[in-house]
């Protein structure tokens, strides 16, 4: 073969070989095509809101609730579970997955919690999706008591919850705090009344350490009790163990009593009367009158001043009852009076702690 055939031949070889890959680089070409021009649809998966920070009081024992909502920003369906990163009694999420749109519920649970600060994550995955996992970040304080101001000779209705704190000096049953301001010798009085709780009440001036005292309320808790120095303090009212309810609450410095009422002079036996202007032939009278004052566990005394017609009063009491309820009638018992002398008396009510009324005059008779 001359040179010339064999450079042919070489040629044609060559031209065979390019025709035969030439169809599978077209082939190539269209696959590729196809797969590039079709991308399937992604979701985007979207969780609100970021943070989530709750509280409760240390005690208590009703549950707090706050949600996160799940969405897809993008095409297509989402998938989701959900999940703590940490776990833990105090906190739970419903439900651990779905489709969204959807929303999650977070239960806080205080029971058993003491004063702190406690922090998981909840962690939501989206299935193939954009900005997945999402975190929420979430804190829930327990606290102290909280202390409500409370203002002096001023009835306040409140009630107990299992929201409310536990008593500091008092741990098995819920409490409400309130606090005032004393000056040095204030005396107090707490009442506090309900239909259905057996109230205890405890003053303090910090809820560390024992209290100062403390009484059942039936209804008075503490009965003119002197605060020795300036400041402030704490009443807590409570109940029995895991009571619940509402009630009245006052906190009462001692009022002066009402003057008397109904003032009658009467002979010796307390019952016939003498009436004004009027004449006995003993050498004694009774004189009598209702007692009353706005602090109802008070105790009080009828006081009179006598003297001839004629001589000014001197604001000095010249006799006394006996000490006689709240509400009820008192008597003083006259001896000595002298013949022949006609008389003029007034009037007084005054309570235990020494406070008196003003002075009402009996009668109205000529001098």
């Amino acid at each position: 073969m001359s040179g010339l055939q064999r450079s042919l031949a070489r040629g044609q070889r060559a031209a065979g070989a390019v025709a035969r890959a030439l169809p599978l680089f077209l082939v190539a070409t269209c696959q590729v095509d196809k797969l590039t021009n079709t991308p399937p649809p992604i979701a985007t998966l979207h969780v609100a809101p970021a943070q989530i920070r709750d509280s409760a009081a240390a005690g208590s024992t009703a549950s707090r609730t706050d949600s996160v909502a799940v969405a897809n920003a993008g095409r297509g369906t989402l998938s989701w579970s959900a999940g703590l990163k940490l776990g833990g009694q105090w906190l739970s999420v419903s439900p651990s997955g779905g489709v969204a749109p959807a929303k999650l519920r977070l239960s806080f649970n205080p029971a058993g919690l003491p004063t702190g600060v406690y922090r998981d994550t909840l962690l939501v995955n989206g299935e193939n999706a954009d900005s997945s996992p999402a975190r929420v970040a979430i804190e829930f304080v327990v606290h102290p008591c909280t202390l409500v101001p409370i203002t002096l000779d001023v009835e306040l209705r409140d009630s107990l919850a299992t929201r409310d704190c536990a008593a500091p000096h008092k741990p098995t049953s819920f409490a409400r705090v309130y606090g005032f301001t004393a000056r040095p010798g204030d005396s107090i009085s707490v009442v506090m009344s309900s239909a259905t709780l057996a109230g205890v009440v405890m003053l303090d001036t910090s809820l560390a350490g024992p209290a100062i005292t403390q009484g059942q309320c039936a209804p008075v808790c503490i009965r003119y009790r002197r605060l020795q120095a300036a400041g402030n303090y704490l009443i807590e009212a409570a109940a029995g163990a895991g009571q619940t309810g509402p009630f009245t609450l006052s906190i009462t410095r001692p009022r002066f009593p009402a003057g008397p009422e109904s003032l009658k002079q009467v002979r010796m036996d307390s019952v016939t009367p003498v009436p004004v202007g009027g004449n006995t032939d003993q050498a004694g009278m009774v004189l009598r009158g209702g007692v009353s004052d706005p602090d109802p566990s008070d105790t009080l005394r009828l006081e009179v001043e006598v003297q001839p017609v004629g001589t000014a009063f001197t604001g000095a009491a010249t006799g006394m009852s006996d000490p006689v309820a709240n509400g009820a009638p008192a008597f003083v018992a006259l001896t000595g009076l002298a013949n022949n002398t006609a008389y003029h008396w007034q009037a007084r009510a005054r309570d235990q702690t020494g406070r008196a009324s003003a002075w009402t005059t009996f009668g109205a008779n000529a001098e």
